[in-house]
């Protein structure tokens, strides 16, 4: 496995910093990147809280999200089903490799999907319970969708909590705009 480029780690601290002001939005947990050096990998980020604790952080994206041109192009309107398919791939591939056990350790372990070419088209999935089977399986304390589709007419990312449950749905910040703009 080859090591990051200078470019993919700046553009995964623009994803931890995006997901983290967002993070203390909704949840109200400042979580601070202790990893100054960029040479974390798996998690991808450590992070501490305020009380001391040590937040793992893996950020992931989905598959479709590897070739954003073409996909904007050729599959503009992706339906929900097929994106959340898509995260719960991406869930499942990143606990296969947590539960290696070559992770660094943390005290607790969040796992966030960076949707960043492709947003819900609706959020009525999050209405059936069945939708939320299968997270409670994982290592991971939390998994979370960061929505930054939203930044450019919003203001502001979004939070979709997957897991655990008192998390669940749809987490908008304060700083929201409830109407697009522009």
């Amino acid at each position: 496995m080859g090591s990051k480029s200078e470019l993919q780690k700046f553009e995964e601290k623009e994803q931890l910093s995006r997901f983290l002001d967002v993070y203390e939005n909704v949840v109200g947990e400042r979580l601070l990147n202790i990893d100054h050096d960029a040479k974390g990998e798996r998690p991808d980020f450590i992070c501490q809280s305020s009380d001391g604790t040590r937040v793992g952080i893996e950020l992931t994206e989905i598959p479709h999200q590897v070739l954003p041109l073409w996909d904007k192009v050729f599959n503009p309107d992706m339906d929900w089903c097929e994106l959340l398919e898509d995260a719960r791939t991406a869930v499942f591939k990143k606990e296969a490799k947590r539960s290696t056990g070559v992770w660094r350790l943390a005290d607790r372990q969040l796992l966030v999907i960076m949707l960043t070419t492709h947003g819900f088209d609706c959020l009525g999935w999050l209405s059936d319970p069945e939708n939320q089977q299968g997270f409670e399986d994982t290592g991971f304390s939390e998994i979370w969708i960061c929505n930054t589709t939203t930044l450019e007419a919003h203001g502001a990312s979004q939070l979709i909590g997957l897991f655990p449950q008192d998390v669940w749905g749809l987490q908008n910040p304060q700083d929201f705009e409830s109407k697009p703009f522009g």
